[in-house]
């Protein structure tokens, strides 16, 4: 490669395709000067590749700006650049990071194998940190993949986000074409498209297709296919995920992915810390009480509302054998012990997100103890879902598509009655 800045001397092309720039791996060479750059250690440099598009330039020049603002030890730093100079077409503009050892993430999930779930979420947290920090600092990535993730020294546990060059700083608008088309082949989003391209959410989306990467080897390319099934509700995903994770731990990978993938911006997830906080909850043993229904409940997109009627109705008729089986299987005992009753509060339907709740209890008479019992069927993606919780314990009973209900119902109602079961001793 000729035409680089002279302090830097070539080594070997990195590589020749890189969409915008050539890379190249450098050492310093005798006359670089400069006070942050180590002459024992290996860099990246990067030419802009068509020099005389100015779109281009400004992006390169964005991509610095962005770089120079972090400071975070998961983040490459650059040492060296001219792209202040981006408005004069006759300089051609590089800059200089430092050279990371190591595989992209693409490379090391698909070469590995029996990763344990602890480890993936681990790693996964620790880029839900560095892709957190990036957004205090006012930076949106908005082109999180594994190609744009590196292990460094091929440590899982040391990923490196690289490659801002789509990346947009909040405090400084104008440098940064909004109208540009966004997106790659890893994670299509809606809104990088045709609608808001600086929302944090885009990143904290693009994060959730990471994990589903990580746990699968396989790219969740659009949030809904055409049958509408989201990308953990497809056939293959589905028995996969079953053979490799137990059931409570499946309940809360699925539930992250439930709100992670939806159509429309505002029903997935709307801060980073709450995706945190649902990711570090899969490594918790205990269920969480308090991972609130209300995180998870998705409203409904505009095609799913027009078969509200049909799915609601269908609904109710569950709803009924559901309410009818719980309060038989109370009664049941009372033939033992007059001590117990059911108690039915906060019958709610909702036809916009397809969501019928109710409250069933069980209450001792004796004592007045009271546990309250809170039953939800909702319709996510292209399955409708069953959950029960009380301030003892949270589970999902049932998930299939509609259609299958009458194939699953018998196993959900020895699931419901275990739950009860386990209620009435607590409250003996």
């Amino acid at each position: 490669m000729k035409n680089i800045d002279p302090k830097w001397e070539e080594i070997e092309p990195l590589s020749t395709d890189t969409g915008q720039g050539y890379l190249i791996k450098v050492i310093p060479s005798k006359i670089n000067d400069l006070k942050n750059v180590d002459n024992r250690k290996i860099y990246v440099y990067k030419k802009l590749k068509q020099q005389k598009d100015e779109k281009r330039r400004a992006r390169m020049f964005r991509e610095v700006s962005c770089l120079k603002s972090l400071i975070h030890p998961n983040i490459v730093s650059v040492v060296d650049t001219n792209v202040e100079k981006y408005e004069d077409l006759n300089c051609n503009l590089f800059f200089v990071t430092s050279y990371i050892e190591g595989q992209n993430l693409d490379n090391f999930i698909k070469s590995r194998e029996n990763l344990s779930l602890d480890l993936i979420i681990r790693a996964f947290i620790n880029l839900i940190n560095t892709v957190a920090y990036c957004h205090e600092e006012n930076i949106i990535h908005r082109d999180i993949k594994p190609d744009n993730i590196m292990c460094l020294n091929n440590d899982i546990n040391n990923l490196i986000l690289i490659d801002f060059g789509l990346s947009f700083n909040q405090d400084d608008k104008n440098i940064t074409p909004t109208s540009e088309h966004l997106g790659n082949r890893f994670l299509y989003l809606p809104e990088l498209q045709n609608g808001n391209k600086t929302d944090k959410r885009s990143d904290i989306t693009q994060l959730c297709g990471i994990l589903f990467f990580m746990l699968t080897k396989k790219y969740p390319v659009n949030l809904q296919n055409e049958k509408d099934e989201m990308p953990h509700q497809r056939e293959d995903i589905k028995d996969y995920f079953a053979k490799m994770f137990k059931n409570n731990q499946l309940d809360k990978i699925y539930k992250i992915f439930d709100q992670a993938f939806q159509i429309n911006i505002n029903e997935r997830y709307q801060t980073i810390d709450s995706l945190k906080l649902d990711v570090e909850n899969i490594l918790n043993n205990q269920d969480n009480v308090n991972a609130s229904l209300e995180q998870i409940e998705i409203k409904l997109n505009q095609n799913r509302y027009l078969k509200s009627s049909k799915i609601i109705a269908k609904f109710k008729i569950i709803h009924e054998e559901i309410s009818k089986y719980i309060m038989f299987f109370i009664d049941s005992f009372k033939e033992k012990s007059s001590v117990l009753a059911w108690v039915q509060t906060g019958y709610n339907q909702d036809f916009q997100l397809l969501k019928i709740q109710n409250t069933i209890g069980v209450k001792n008479q004796f004592d007045k103890k009271e546990i309250r019992v809170k039953y939800v069927i909702k319709y996510v993606g292209n399955e409708m879902i069953i959950q029960l919780t009380s301030d003892e314990k949270s589970i999902e009973v049932l998930r299939c598509e509609l259609n299958d209900y009458n194939q699953h119902k018998s196993q959900m109602f020895e699931i419901i009655k275990k739950y009860y079961i386990e209620i009435i001793n607590n409250i003996l």
